[in-house]
């Protein structure tokens, strides 16, 4: 299977609230990509996943441990380009809370 050449745009941040509390997140939008293996056009997808993380340490000991815990959400539309309309289920949308954890060593 093949797609057709498409652009691509997206961002990513990280900010920290405090030296233990960072929101990070990302978001991406694909354009369409040509069809799909059932023969269907693609339409424009869009990913974001944001998360609120804390480092365990910092907030237990003042000195980080590498450990960050946090949750996030995903959201996606238009998952891997499909359309809802060709869709049995009616949807191309994911909305995935999440609970996370890091670590970093």
């Amino acid at each position: 299977m093949t797609f057709d050449a498409t652009w691509k745009l997206g961002a990513a941040w990280s900010y920290n609230f405090t030296p233990a509390v960072a929101f990070n997140g990302l978001i991406d939008f694909v354009g369409p990509e040509g069809t799909h293996g059932f023969g269907n056009k693609t339409k424009i997808e869009a990913l974001s996943i944001v998360k609120v993380m804390a480092d365990t340490g910092i907030l237990s000991s003042g000195k980080s441990n590498g450990l960050l815990v946090g949750a996030g959400l995903e959201y996606w539309r238009h998952k891997f380009g499909n359309d809802p309309a060709k869709n049995p289920s009616g949807t191309t949308k994911e909305t995935t809370p999440m609970l996370m954890a890091e670590y970093h060593f």
